[in-house]
């Protein structure tokens, strides 16, 4: 089963996919992701399609080995909302900006080792593909632009009634950020390489204005290239 490898960091690999708000037919975005290697640095980018527009583009630098963030940059080119952080050591540098009528904001924060952002999750939860199936939970940070933090989550496994199917959920490990802070699902079918085949959770550009605004994705229906 190869659905989708790309979205998993698989070196070469590239997959073209709908993004669809819950109850609607209508992709909010069509999108693009390749991911590569460039002189030992792992490399994912995801291109956003809207009708005929390229509405954003979104690229996340690593080292494959360890899975540590060199860069990340998301624009969004219908809004001019930009985000970019580069790390050194851990420390990173974060610039955002909410549109183009508005003055970036930069900042530096603390940067670890399991601090991540954007489609970085998939690599990650693949990466510890073996923790997860046997029931554990995995702390890791996720980096909000708009908010110029990195946040506290935890992924937890759902095993439901599907044979060979977990669901990944990430959530924020306090409770008071909880009640505001978007839950995101992934659903893999486990095996020597385990598989995504679903997501659920915030779109990485905003909708109509809604930087939280929710997506659903079926990776089963998407076009490997």
């Amino acid at each position: 089963m190869q659905v989708a490898r790309a979205v998993v960091g698989v070196e070469g690999a590239a997959v073209k996919y709908a993004m669809t708000r819950p109850g609607e037919s209508t992709p909010a975005y069509e999108a693009q992701a390749r991911s590569g290697l460039i002189d030992g640095i792992g490399s994912m980018t995801t291109r956003y399609v809207q009708g005929t527009r390229l509405a954003g583009v979104e690229t996340w630098t690593y080292v494959p080995k360890l899975l540590t963030t060199v860069s990340y940059q998301c624009e969004n080119f219908l809004t001019g909302e930009f985000s970019e952080v580069k790390v050194i050591g851990r420390k990173a540098k974060v610039i955002y900006r909410p549109d183009a009528s508005e003055e970036q904001s930069t900042k530096e924060i603390d940067w670890g080792e399991t601090t991540f952002a954007g489609n970085a999750l998939p690599v990650f939860i693949v990466k510890h593909w073996d923790q997860i199936k046997s029931g554990a939970s995995i702390d890791f940070s996720l980096y909000v632009p708009f908010r110029l933090e990195a946040i506290g989550f935890k992924l937890t496994p759902q095993f439901g009634s599907a044979p060979h199917t977990i669901k990944v959920q990430a959530e924020a490990r306090n409770w008071l950020i909880r009640q505001f802070a978007p839950t995101i699902t992934f659903t893999f079918v486990d095996g020597p390489e385990p598989v995504m085949t679903a997501y659920e959770g915030p779109a990485q550009l905003a909708i109509n204005g809604d930087k939280l605004a929710r997506v659903k994705i079926d990776f089963t229906t998407a076009q490997d290239r």
